[in-house]
């Protein structure tokens, strides 16, 4: 499958991987990616979350929960938690042949690719997965519901098929899931593999009779196994597929949406030439991104000349094969609240070339472009970067697929994050209607950077109303009376957040006082605690945000 002299499709696992179009070999110089933007992020860093793990593909968190992320091993099919109190992890669930009678296929680009919550994952449970297993003439893709036994386990007998189609060649599977803003799941397909998509007469890319290079959209609450969203661009149609939401598109391996818009960012890999970034704006379906007639916005040679089905939508951002790039791995818009000055900005790695970048894009016009390399490579000790993801507060980590371990992105201006929990369980408590009571949150901090490993307790009056704080920059402040006051020193406080879990093993978490605006001139900070629980059993984590010079950390005491 020859496209230019000298050129096979690789075979090396990290040059294969992701369907890269470049033998490791050759050598490419040319321009620089910065293409005139500015450059105003913040300086960053990044610290290990996790390690141990064998050839980790994806990492993600249910709705809401802070102290848990789940890792996707790609060949083993665990799905393993994180936790985030101490780094240490548990096997929630193993895809393959015990649980589904088939066993996962082991090619450089197969395997366990991609799972989703269910926005209602607290009270139902469910979550799906991306796989690939045997037929076809190159595999199958699987997508399977399941949902959890504990709230530490999956039930391995619930898998519950959705969708699955046949592969004719055994890379480019795209493999990304994730429920939309609409609570619609989407889904990634590559377009079958091989090279220049040499399927059918105009490729699967633009084939909108099957499901392969495709964006899928289907309502997995409206119909068994789901049903066609009335909205889909195709619904309806007796030709076109209804799955179908945007196509033209040559292996969407990462893809993600931004939870503040809902726009959705795609991270296409391309094949000799280009890699490019798209975006499909909220609620707007039917892009052609152009594949197989171009790679980003460049015709594609060696094809037959080609137009595209429809008017081709052009990538907000694209870069060439050059320095060692040539494998675009799409990231995540970061929307949390530790790093100070970074909302907004799209992370996103090249996995051969190992550089890290972020850009903004509101669709039509980039700015911001940095250049991260030297602050995340910290060194060359990440390798190559198989995904990005978002914690449950919108922090985002990279998976470091040769290393096997979970980084988180943070400042390196000593930013971090106290994360205080506690768990309790007590007899027919019910805080609504006892009046006033305390919960007693014992620090539960990490080992990390900008930590405070000597956190003290933190008192929150929960009462049967609602109860207002407001905490200045120095984290000094009045709450109600008979609870204590949180105090911050050596920094400024730019955040602060509390979850409650009502119920250990049915559990349904409540955001009280989610994300508080801290304005610029880091003015007064106000949320409300509501006293909601009415249960044995409860579990609340808070998060403290600070900001402090660099070189200092931060310190929280107890005030009476």
């Amino acid at each position: 499958m020859k496209t230019f002299p000298g050129y096979e499709e690789p075979k090396a696992r990290w040059a294969k991987f992701l369907g890269m179009g470049l033998v490791a070999m050759v050598l490419f110089v040319g321009a620089t990616l910065a293409q005139g933007l500015s450059a105003t992020e913040p300086a960053l860093t990044t610290h290990t979350v996790a390690t141990g793990l064998v050839l980790p593909v994806f990492v993600c968190a249910p709705p809401n929960d802070s102290t848990r992320l789940f890792v996707l091993e790609q060949h083993t099919g665990k799905i393993v938690i994180v936790h985030l109190s101490d780094g240490s992890l548990s096997t929630f669930l193993t895809i393959g042949a015990a649980t589904t009678g088939q066993e996962l296929t082991q090619g450089d680009e197969q395997g366990l690719l991609g799972m989703a919550f269910h926005p209602q994952y607290a009270t139902n449970g469910f979550f799906y997965v991306n796989y690939t297993t045997t037929g076809g003439s190159g595999g199958q893709t699987i997508i399977e519901r399941y949902h959890t036994s504990s709230a530490e386990l999956a039930d391995p007998a619930s898998h519950t098929p959705v969708l699955s189609f046949d592969q004719p060649e055994t890379n480019h599977n795209g493999g990304w899931l994730g429920f939309g803003p609409d609570g619609f799941l989407y889904l990634s397909t590559g377009d079958g593999g091989g090279g220049n998509d040499q399927h059918g007469t105009i490729g699967n890319g633009q084939d909108r009779t099957n499901l392969l290079g495709k964006i899928l959209r289907i309502d997995v609450n409206g119909g068994s196994p789901y049903a066609i969203p009335a909205s889909n661009p195709y619904a309806g149609s007796v030709v076109n597929r209804p799955e179908i939401w945007a196509f033209g598109l040559r292996n969407p391996f990462r893809c993600a949406f931004d939870r503040a818009n809902g726009n959705l960012w795609i991270g296409d890999v391309g094949q000799n030439t280009r890699e490019e970034i798209d975006i499909i704006p909220a609620g707007v379906g039917d892009r052609n991104f152009g594949w197989r007639c171009r790679e980003g916005p460049l015709a594609t040679p060696n094809i037959p000349a080609q137009t595209p089905v429809t008017p081709a939508t052009e990538p907000i951002y694209n870069y060439p094969h050059t320095n060692g790039n040539a494998v675009i791995t799409g990231g995540y818009v970061y929307r949390g609240l530790q790093i100070a000055g970074l909302q907004g900005a799209y992370f996103f790695t090249d996995f051969a070339g190992k550089h890290f970048w972020s850009i903004r894009s509101n669709g039509t016009t980039n700015s911001d472009f940095t250049d991260h390399t030297n602050e995340l490579s910290i060194g060359g000790t990440i390798g190559n970067v198989s995904s990005f993801g978002e914690d449950a507060a919108g922090e985002v980590y990279m998976v470091d697929y040769s290393n096997g371990q979970i980084v988180k992105i943070i400042s390196a201006e000593s930013t971090g994050t106290m994360l205080i929990t506690v768990t309790r369980l007590s007899s027919h408590i019910n805080f609504a209607q006892t009046g006033a009571d305390t919960l007693m949150f014992q620090a539960a901090v990490p080992a990390q950077p900008g930590f405070d490993p000597n956190g003290k307790l933190l008192t929150l009056n929960v009462g049967g109303a609602a109860t207002t704080f407001t905490l200045d920059a120095k984290g000094n402040g009045t709450n109600a009376a008979g609870s204590a006051k949180l105090s911050f020193k050596k920094g400024t406080l730019t955040g602060f957040r509390i979850t409650l879990r009502n119920g250990m093993f049915a559990p349904q978490w409540l955001d009280e006082g989610i994300n508080p605006a801290v304005d610029a001139s880091k003015q007064d900070v106000t949320f409300v605690i509501a006293a909601t629980l009415d249960t044995q059993s409860f579990q609340a984590t808070a998060h403290v945000v600070y900001s402090a010079k660099k070189g200092k950390s931060g310190r929280f005491s107890l005030l009476k």
